[in-house]
């Protein structure tokens, strides 16, 4: 009994985590799509393009149920025209802005 209580929380757990971490998928030249909760989304696609030398920039963000989101990004070189040009920027998880600005920590 011990033994099947193990081998659930194993799978259990598995399966959350995967829920969790979304899966980055290749949509087309420089585009890529991730699902999963609206945070761990955008934390995954910054260091996906980050683990790149790029900035991550949205392109389309899309609620797929109640607590899953989407998000169509691309990876930028932040000095690009493309990466320059107004979009949708997430700023932070309950700010998004239409135009470029910038963003400094103190």
């Amino acid at each position: 009994m011990m033994k099947l209580t193990v081998i659930v929380s194993i799978i259990a757990i598995a399966l959350g985590l995967n829920g969790c971490a979304g899966n980055i998928a290749q949509i087309g030249p420089n585009k890529f799509t991730n699902t999963g909760f609206r945070a761990h989304v955008y934390q995954q696609a910054n260091s996906f393009c980050s683990n790149k030398g790029l900035m991550m920039k949205p392109i389309r963000e899309r609620k797929i149920d109640y607590q899953t989101y989407g998000i169509d990004f691309k990876c930028l070189d932040i000095n690009s025209q493309e990466y320059k040009q107004d979009s949708m920027y997430e700023v932070g998880a309950d700010i998004s802005v239409k135009s470029n600005i910038k963003v400094e920590q103190n």
